[in-house]
């Protein structure tokens, strides 16, 4: 887009960021192609592929390299995993150049090209939020700057100052019980997301991820009926078992395992994926089973089941990010990469997959409902919108939309958990409030 005001002309598709050379001339990207995301230079030309996510190009001041965050855990987007900063150069060879890090947002460049600075927080880090960090290309590391709240790098000028954000992203978790008139704030610290329901519909579990919490996260239960919360332990929340009483839980610095956490007394336990990375888990009515979604590396995400008492998962739908189970513990639903509904049986092999038909776009499968021809599916927006599919006639339906009545700096609903009758519901949507600086004095 001309800074004369004419109106933008597209050049790429399916592109999450990108970054100019020093001579403007082209752009470094990262493109997502079937589900895996390429870093490009100049565009068609792949330097670095990889099933995770890439994010914050940049250029070194003299071309000659590109540093940018690998996400290598399980989250989807900067800051959604177990992050590393990386550099290419531009024959595709790569180094990383500092690991470990719990989150990872923004990088960039200082003007002697000596050093990355980036916005990041470690698994040992206090509670709070991003720092600013420093490394060299041979992994010299230092604190640059940490102060309240979310700081994100965003330009090292050539004269020294810098460009950055001073960022508030709250989580706001609305929940309704059957027995409800209205909606009701049961948000407990700053970033709480709604993660399953008991089957009474009175109480949810959900997880802290942002600055009240620390890098580790928390993992907690709370009434609707505005009772204390109570914390489970660390990490981030799947899913609650059918009684109430266990918790699927992953640790951020463990993306290969999953933890079994009683929600009141008792020992926990502990699964291992073989290898595999856990993005989500949901447990089968009789609460013997779970069905997770994980991912063998390299590969995408696959539907497996597992015993909750151990042993190996065990795939049953590949190529798909989520399902949900039938009440009778039989079927899995999923979409397909086609925008489809299909059921497979759980113990009968794909071979006996059903496809039911397409459903809106952009949807997934959010649950089954307690009438077991029913499912609740939802599709992201705001206000985010749940459809109910007949899986008899394939039909679906508009039946609920979520969004707060407040709608200045949202992002988007975060996550959605629902009763299998409907009647109880919990949702949390993210707001960006940010303040930009530009900072001097900084070294």
């Amino acid at each position: 887009m001309s800074l004369g005001g004419q109106a933008a002309r597209p050049l790429l598709n399916d592109i999450n960021w990108a970054d100019w050379d020093p001579s403007g001339e082209q752009l470094a990207v990262t493109h997502v192609v079937n589900g895996r995301t390429r870093l490009e230079y100049p565009p068609g030309t792949v330097l670095y592929d990889s099933p995770r996510v890439i994010g914050s190009p940049r250029f070194s001041p003299k071309g000659g390299l590109i540093a940018f965050i690998d996400v290598s855990g399980g989250g989807s987007q900067p800051g959604g995993g177990l992050s590393r900063i990386d550099v290419v150069d531009l024959n595709g060879h790569v180094r990383i150049v500092s690991d470990g890090w719990s989150e990872a947002f923004t990088l960039a460049w200082t003007p002697d090209g000596d050093e990355i600075w980036f916005s990041a927080r470690s698994a040992v880090d206090p509670p709070g939020g991003p720092a600013i960090h420093a490394v060299t290309l041979s992994g010299r590391q230092r604190l640059v700057l940490r102060t309240p709240g979310v700081l994100l790098i965003r330009q090292i000028w050539s004269d020294g100052r810098v460009l950055l954000n001073h960022e508030s992203w709250p989580s706001t978790m609305m929940c309704k019980g059957r027995d409800d008139g209205a909606e009701r704030d049961v948000t407990w610290l700053d970033f709480s997301n709604a993660r399953a329901l008991s089957t009474d519909g009175r109480s949810v579990l959900f997880d802290e991820g942002g600055v009240g919490e620390g890098s580790k996260g928390g993992v907690y239960m709370r009434s609707f009926d505005g009772s204390p919360a109570v914390r489970l332990g660390d990490g981030a929340a799947f899913a609650l078992s059918p009684d109430g009483t266990l918790a699927v839980v992953q640790h951020r610095d463990s993306p290969d395992r999953l933890q079994i956490v009683p929600t009141g007394a008792g020992q926990l336990r502990t699964l291992d994926g073989a290898g595999r990375t856990y993005l989500d888990a949901k447990w089968f009515p009789n609460g013997t089973r779970l069905l997770v979604t994980a991912r063998d590396p390299g590969q995408v995400p696959a539907l497996f089941t597992q015993d909750v008492n151990g042993g190996a998962p065990r795939k049953i739908v590949d190529g798909v990010g989520n399902g949900a189970i039938s009440p009778d513990g039989r079927l899995v639903a999923s979409i397909d990469s086609a925008g489809s509904l299909v059921l497979t049986p759980v113990d009968g092999g794909s071979g006996l997959a059903r496809t039911i038909g397409r459903m809106p776009p952009g949807t997934s499968v959010l649950g089954w409902s307690s009438a077991d021809t029913q499912l609740f599916l939802k599709a992201d927006g705001v206000p985010a919108k749940i459809f109910r599919a007949n899986i008899t006639s394939g039909r679906s339906e508009l039946w609920r939309t979520l969004a707060p009545s407040d709608l200045s700096g949202l992002i988007g609903i975060q996550s959605i958990a629902m009763s299998a009758d409907g009647q109880s519901y919990c949702y949390s949507y993210l707001r960006n409030l940010s303040t930009l600086f530009v900072v001097e004095g900084l070294k």
